[in-house]
């Protein structure tokens, strides 16, 4: 189902999505969003938090891959650190 809504930018430069929207998508106060601009179109996406499951199983895929790679903990580590100095 498609909704669509003429809205007003507050002076504080708030977007107000109304409320059939809010119901439609779950969306509660405090809810995060990636916003996304180009040219004369706004995207607004819902950011979630992943479950303990799902960072469970990413964590497990990833391992599985730095196996086969024959990383060790130090190659890990050693590319963390480059990073985290840039």
């Amino acid at each position: 189902m498609e909704n669509s809504a003429v809205i007003t930018v507050s002076q504080k430069g708030d977007l107000p999505i109304p409320l059939e929207i809010r119901r439609q998508f779950g969306i509660k106060k405090g809810a995060k969003f990636y916003l996304s601009a180009k040219n004369d179109t706004i995207i607004l996406k819902n950011v979630t938090t992943p479950s303990f499951n799902d960072l469970d199983r990413i964590l497990s895929t990833l391992r599985k891959e730095a196996k086969g790679l024959r990383m060790k903990k130090s190659d890990i580590d050693k590319a963390v650190a480059d990073v985290r100095s840039k």
